[in-house]
């Protein structure tokens, strides 16, 4: 079972690594692209409220995304002990917790910046 932890947990790491910058983007809708990068986000801007992620700094920004990794192992490591030892089942449950979390987190910014927008919706 350790071997497929890793091998999920790796295999989320990677997705996120990747992905993280467009998640980001669709949470907040700042600007962020998968395609661009940062280039276009609002703090590039004179504007009210700066994308909560992208505005903090880098030790800030590594704290909220360590916590995104954690969350994603632990839901990895119960998945893979409750449901059964299956590689689909720890990369369904990276992708889920990659999504479970970096909601959790990027809403708590959100609430704590008191930024207007979550995934499209006023907050």
């Amino acid at each position: 079972m350790i071997k497929l932890f890793a091998i999920s947990f790796a295999l989320a790491s990677i997705l996120i690594a990747f992905t993280i910058v467009t998640f980001c983007g669709q949470m907040f809708r700042c600007g962020c692209t998968l395609a661009s990068g940062l280039t276009y986000c609002n703090i590039h801007q004179a504007a009210l409220h700066s994308c909560p992620w992208c505005s903090r700094g880098k030790t800030e920004f590594t704290l909220w995304m360590l916590g995104i990794f954690g969350g994603t192992a632990i839901t990895i490591l119960a998945a893979l002990q409750r449901i059964g030892p299956r590689l689909w089942i720890g990369m369904a449950a990276g992708l889920a917790g990659y999504l479970f979390w970096g909601s959790v987190f990027g809403l708590a910014t959100a609430l704590i910046d008191r930024y207007p927008v979550f995934f499209g919706f006023r907050i």
